[in-house]
């Protein structure tokens, strides 16, 4: 329930060569889990935002008759009350169903899912499952037949997911791919000193928030915390920069931003511990 720390504890995981995965619905537990034989920690599923207790506990309820091998499988064992679309969605967008197929794909089958899954519990209500042998039940047991997804959602969308719902990046860092051409034109955050304040200096990471505010003038400008793979900061845009710009400024979007550092006390003027860029 500490996202801060948390990501402190997953880069000391990796530092390590403790490997940390996202959450699986046949690996889970509802809180982090060391996977069995493996120097690996599995993401537990009561941290995924939108998934409650309740679905947790009817998952590893259903789990008992053994592991999910279809999607038959799970959507025949689940109560879809309780595992509803709130928690299936967040689910399947965390990375928990990747085992069974893509995201895209599950996503445009939501619907098909839990009809089939209200349906097979209609059916159990009223009593027409659990009659016939097991032999019997498996020739009879309803198949799933997915359809392709008309919306495919990229790796960067993926990523937003997993930030919104776990609160991290887990599979990959979106600067990943910008790594080797950051490294190369921008200074690492965690390099800057409180000392160099008024130095010119260019930093690059992805956008982790903005905030906005309008000036006593009536301008609009803004503050908007950026992360590298080590650290964040804060940049603060005033109304000209911010004004030439205004449509860059969206969360998870990597930027390089040439600025001067900022490290004296609005009230005293003294250099403080805490670091700002202010932006050209």
């Amino acid at each position: 329930d500490d996202i801060d720390r948390l990501a402190i504890e997953i880069g000391e995981c990796r530092h390590v060569g403790i490997e940390v995965l996202p959450p699986d619905i046949n690996e889970s537990y509802p809180e982090f889990a060391v996977v069995p034989g493996k120097n690996q920690i599995r993401f537990g599923m009561n941290a995924i935002k939108n998934v409650g207790s309740g679905a947790v506990e009817d998952i590893l309820r259903a789990r008992e008759e053994g592991h999910f091998n279809t999607l038959e499988d799970i959507f025949t064992r689940i109560n879809p009350r309780v595992v509803n679309r709130k928690a299936l969605e967040s689910l399947i967008k965390a990375g928990a169903l990747d085992g069974f197929s893509d995201r895209s794909t599950l996503l445009e089958n939501m619907d098909s899912l839990l009809a089939f899954a209200s349906r097979i519990q209609k059916e159990r209500m009223a009593g027409q499952v659990g009659l016939f042998a097991d032999d019997m039940v498996e020739e009879m047991t309803p198949k799933i037949n997915l359809e392709n997804a008309t919306i495919i959602y990229n790796k960067q969308e993926q990523l937003k997911w997993e930030r919104d719902l776990l609160g991290l990046y887990l599979s990959e860092h979106p600067l990943k791919t910008f790594e080797t051409y950051l490294a190369e034109l921008t200074m690492p955050i965690s390099t800057l000193k409180p000392e160099m304040d008024g130095k010119a200096v260019v930093v690059g990471g992805a956008i982790v928030d903005k905030r906005e505010i309008t000036t006593k003038k009536g301008q609009k400008m803004a503050f908007v915390r950026i992360a590298d793979l080590q650290s964040e900061l804060e940049v603060i845009l005033f109304p000209s920069v911010y004004q030439q710009t205004i449509g860059i400024w969206e969360r998870d979007k990597v930027v390089m931003i040439k600025g001067k550092i900022n490290s004296k006390d609005r009230d005293t003027g003294e250099i403080g511990q805490e670091i700002k860029i202010l932006a050209d």
